[in-house]
């Protein structure tokens, strides 16, 4: 597991992760682009580029290429794309070696030189800017180290989706945990809204992460998909008071006393580590009241970070 991290000055200083440096942006006939060199990528690992630009709407294209990026990447054959933000949100290639998916490329056989081109519809170049390129196994047999725990636990107000209605309510885990954290820093404003902002209308769905790292971005957030392989980094993140929206998945009955029996993709907001169990609220419960629990540690551990490790990252910029 890797990241690369890119930033602005001003961003380098208010995010919590390092970032490695400034990137150089260029004009193209539809806003600007940038290219990134990246180290091979294996046979069934995974890339999940996002891009957090605090208080704009953008949307942006990934095209992934094996060495030099052609310079029109429409079907070209070593070129994957993804777009994210109400657009086409994949593209049709024949070459098997990556497969697109909503959130992220999948490889499926090396790339030893892959260039990773974004493009942003913007009229002019961002002037603060984060941007994440996590790389991690699509499935992994990581074990808990058991060595790091948080101070305190953290206090969030909890919100249950399955207050909302009875159409979407099975659906907006991922608004209703960027709401419940963007409450927890003072910057939510309408929870609705929220929600309205963070459905992808191509997919139909309100759980895109790229999408939802817009939504809270555009609400004054430095916002990022990372991820995570043991709970030592967590811990530090959360010991700074940064709560963290987790990805889930687990079978039928192996994550005790959650409110879904099963599934394949969940986000709940993780808010504290300790010795045997961790603090999470789970928009899932019925209520508000309920949305607080305790789940095994080593459980949990299994649901998120052997099922990829993500998490969405939010810090209030400056």
């Amino acid at each position: 597991m890797q990241t690369k991290r890119f930033a602005s000055k001003l961003v380098q200083r208010c995010y919590p992760l390092p970032c490695l440096e400034s990137i150089l942006w260029q004009p193209s006939p539809e806003g600007y682009y940038t290219c990134i060199d990246l180290p091979p990528l294996l046979s069934d690992q995974v890339l999940i580029p996002c891009i957090s630009i605090p208080f704009e709407q953008a949307v942006f294209r990934a095209c992934l290429s094996n060495g030099k990026m052609p310079s029109n990447t429409n079907n070209a054959q070593d070129t994957w794309q993804l777009q994210t933000g109400k657009a086409d949100s994949q593209s049709v290639n024949s070459n098997p070696s990556v497969s697109t998916h909503v959130d992220y490329f999948h490889i499926h056989k090396e790339l030893g030189q892959p260039v990773l081109r974004l493009d942003l519809n913007v009229k002019k170049a961002p002037e603060n800017y984060l941007i994440v390129l996590a790389i991690t196994s699509k499935l992994t047999d990581a074990t808990d180290d058991h060595t790091s725990s948080t101070k305190n636990s953290l206090d969030i107000p909890p919100r249950s989706q399955m207050q909302a209605p009875a159409l979407i309510r099975d659906r907006i885990c991922s608004p209703t945990c960027v709401g419940m954290v963007l409450d927890h820093y003072g910057l939510l404003d309408d929870a609705i809204h929220l929600v309205k902002d963070c459905y992808d209308s191509t997919n139909d769905m309100y759980g895109v992460w790229p999408v939802n790292i817009g939504a809270a971005s555009r609400r004054g957030c430095l916002a990022a998909v990372e991820c995570f392989s043991q709970y030592a980094e967590v811990c530090a993140l959360l010991d700074q008071g940064i709560p963290l929206i987790c990805s889930i998945q687990f079978t039928k009955n192996s994550l005790s006393h959650a409110p879904l029996k099963e599934t394949t993709g969940h986000l709940v907001v993780l808010t504290a580590v300790n010795s045997d169990h961790v603090q999470v609220y789970d928009p899932a419960a019925k209520t508000h009241t309920a949305v607080s629990r305790h789940y095994s540690r080593s459980e949990f551990f299994d649901a998120w970070i052997n099922n990829m490790g993500v998490a969405y990252v939010l810090v209030p910029f400056m």
